[in-house]
């Protein structure tokens, strides 16, 4: 449950440090935006999970267990193909 506190909300730490990325009086839409784009993407992401859930059948009234793990295995590697290339930025940024 503690590390819930610390990593949980460490999502609002973006919001600080974007807007401090445009000019003051844009602040409110930099936050909007973020929020927007968080909610879209959101919705993306359930959108595919239930594309993916479908593409099996499921005609025992439960979605397939093969289908769960495809998905999942599917978002893992989104995230780690994700984490590759932000750290491949990070260690450019520090050659240059």
């Amino acid at each position: 449950m503690g590390m819930y506190g610390v990593f949980g909300t460490s999502g609002v730490l973006t919001y600080a440090s974007l807007v401090r990325e445009f000019p003051t009086h844009l602040a409110g839409r930099v936050s909007t935006g973020l929020t927007l784009a968080i909610f879209a993407g959101a919705f993306v992401v359930q959108y595919g999970f239930g594309l993916l859930l479908n593409a099996w059948p499921h005609d025992t009234g439960s979605y397939a267990v093969v289908a769960h793990r495809a998905s999942w295995a599917i978002a893992l590697l989104v995230q780690l193909a994700a984490g590759v290339w932000y750290c491949g930025l990070q260690l450019n940024e520090v050659r240059v």
